[in-house]
């Protein structure tokens, strides 16, 4: 019979030991690192791919991304296949998929897969920016704040400006009924916008001054939750980066508070859920799993 004790230590070793590579994860020049774009087709590529391509492509022209290496791998070439697969891991099943990958030493050759993106179609494509996030923390590039996002996902709401000081206490603006729920990763949030619950109840405000605020909606005035506790810092944006830590800048770009654990890049994102609770949500082997929670959620009327 397996000893449950042995058994959670071997997965605490696992963990730090992830945890370990993760922060220290080693530094590259730009030129070491390449977006390594695979399709099925080099012939006759399909709209996905194509969609793809051009949307990696047009990473280069952001300023700071320049030197930014883009290339195309095709699985209707065996020996192109052969290298995506035994060497990158990539399958069939998750074409089109953009990767970033070390290059040798002569910055030619992909010799492994330090991120990938696989099966990027439809509404998937938007985030496919963030790419540029993760080249630019890899490489040490000087990018901070500059990298360009995706498309809103709905009409983002601005507090009117006669509001935009008051303290946390405030009677809060309530934000449209087409207000996003989530921040992607990669994804700035810059002060006096929300994060709106799918219920309408909850909404999550960056407010004037860097505090950031989860309100109750059914509530007169609206009441207060949750909140950083950073008023008066000077905070002017918030950034959810894709090791999974959500981060509020200052306008020299220095970090005056974080939540969550940095780990390895993942598809991550953080949601104003309809129980009043904020979080960090991060992909593993299991699926989506709770990396951070702000703890505010009510299971009362």
């Amino acid at each position: 019979m397996e000893n449950p004790h042995v058994k959670l230590l071997l997965r605490l070793i696992l963990f730090l030991s992830l945890l370990s590579l993760a922060l220290c994860a080693p530094s590259y020049r730009p030129g070491q690192l390449m977006l390594l774009v695979i399709g099925r087709s080099a012939g006759r590529p399909d709209a996905d791919q194509q969609a793809l391509l051009q949307r990696v492509q047009a990473l280069r022209t952001s300023p700071g991304l320049n030197t930014l290496k883009v290339a195309t791998m095709h699985f209707d070439r065996p020996r192109e296949a052969a290298f995506a697969r035994q060497v990158l891991g990539v399958s069939a099943q998750q074409l089109p998929c953009v990767c970033l990958v070390e290059l040798d030493a002569a910055e030619v050759r992909p010799v492994r897969s330090l991120y990938s993106w696989p099966s990027v179609t439809g509404a998937r494509l938007a985030e496919v920016d963030r790419m540029a996030d993760m080249w630019s923390q890899l490489a040490n590039a000087p990018v901070p704040l500059l990298t360009p996002q995706p498309a809103p996902l709905a009409p983002v709401f601005q507090a009117p400006q006669e509001a935009l000081s008051m303290p946390m206490g405030w009677a809060a603006p309530r934000p449209s009924s087409q207000e996003r729920d989530r921040l992607l990763a990669g994804m700035n949030m810059p002060v006096n916008r929300w994060l709106r619950s799918p219920n309408g109840r909850y909404g999550c405000l960056f407010q004037q001054g860097g505090n950031l605020v989860v309100y109750r909606f059914d509530r007169t005035p609206y009441q207060p939750m949750w909140n950083s506790m950073t008023d008066s810092r000077g905070g002017v944006n918030l950034r959810l980066s894709n090791d999974g830590v959500l981060r509020m800048f200052d306008a020299t770009h220095q970090v005056i508070w974080e939540a969550g654990d940095a780990g390895a890049f993942s598809h991550c994102y953080l949601r104003m859920q309809d129980d009043g609770n904020l979080v960090i949500y991060r992909e593993n082997g299991n699926g989506m799993t709770v990396a951070w929670a702000s703890n505010s959620n009510q299971s009362g009327p």
